[in-house]
């Protein structure tokens, strides 16, 4: 199961987050992709923030991936968990689903 969430907040509770913060995780078995944008957010990254896609809903099985519901954030994500170092799930990065956006 793929569950998505974009929100804006006035400010983060971190003050080291930027304006606009996208995470991966999984729970019980559900995975998520979230974004959160402050209202000092550009226009652009608020727009990449909210870009949902629910095309997937429409085909039979449904989303499958986080990639498919939020593709903007799933990008995000992607791009700077390639500068840090950290992991990216190995299935989404090998669906082409995942990178032609």
């Amino acid at each position: 199961m793929i569950a998505a969430s974009a929100s804006m907040e006035e400010d983060f509770d971190n003050p080291d987050l930027a304006p606009y913060a996208v995470s991966l995780g999984s729970m019980k078995g559900t995975q998520y992709v979230r974004s959160k944008v402050t209202t000092k957010a550009t226009d652009g990254q608020a727009q990449r923030a909210f870009n949902l896609d629910l095309n997937c809903l429409t085909r039979l099985g449904g989303c499958r991936l986080r990639c498919e519901v939020m593709p903007s954030a799933w990008l995000d994500y992607q791009k700077e968990a390639k500068e840090k170092g950290w992991d990216l799930p190995t299935d989404e990065l090998a669906d082409p689903r995942c990178n032609e956006h």
